[in-house]
């Protein structure tokens, strides 16, 4: 019998679950109650925000690690001056966001979870946003996610790609809300899924009873 799931989830508001749909409630219900998830979701993190929380977790008991993060970096050049500075102030971030410190951020923090927490870690790609100006930086930002968690050796969640053909589907419901960044219950339900994949087929071979996801 294998211990019962603890997940810790990183992120921001898609992860928080209070401007989103949550997922981390859809999930909790989908595992049960045997299985315990600590939201670490903070509203406007950027990627150097969950390095510096997720690199000074004390917890050492969770089974699992979750990082859904980079939205809002990937938004950032397209925000005015005004909401950058007051941003960067409230954050408090030192450097500028950028591909660059995202792939930064992201290999620190990859790294530091890797060495320290011999669990299972997985980072996902972030969701689809419904503004197309963004489309380019979009790409770029899970482009860095899927070549640095390549580097480290840390799974990849393709939650955009579920989450892209799910909205492609003949009368597909909305999986964003109007704001065309936080998802709709449709779009939480469908990255819980993504996520429930990934941990019962982890539990799976940690010699657990359920069995992988088809």
């Amino acid at each position: 019998m294998s211990s019962p799931i603890q997940l810790a989830a990183f992120g921001d508001s898609i992860t928080k679950g209070r401007k989103s749909a949550s997922w981390v409630n859809l999930l909790r219900h989908s595992l049960g109650p045997s299985a315990s998830i600590t939201n670490y979701g903070i509203d406007g993190d950027h990627m150097t925000n969950v390095r510096r929380r997720a690199s000074s977790m004390q917890r050492s008991d969770c089974t699992h690690i979750l990082i859904l993060a980079g939205t809002n970096d990937t938004l950032w050049t397209h925000l005015n001056l005004w909401r950058r500075a007051v941003i960067r102030i409230i954050k408090r971030l030192t450097r500028r966001p950028s591909h660059k410190t995202t792939r930064i951020e992201l290999e620190r923090l990859l790294q530091t979870l890797t060495r320290q927490y011999p669990r299972h870690i997985a980072v996902c790609t972030i969701p689809p946003l419904g503004n197309s100006a963004t489309t380019a930086d979009l790409t770029a930002t899970n482009r860095t996610i899927i070549e640095v968690a390549a580097s480290v050796g840390v799974t990849v969640l393709p939650v955009y790609e579920r989450l892209t053909l799910l909205a492609e589907l003949p009368s597909a419901p909305r999986i964003m809300l109007h704001d065309g960044i936080h998802l709709s219950q449709a779009g939480a339900t469908e990255l819980a899924l993504t996520i429930e994949d990934w941990i019962r087929e982890t539990k799976y071979h940690m010699g657990g009873t359920s069995t992988p996801s088809q």
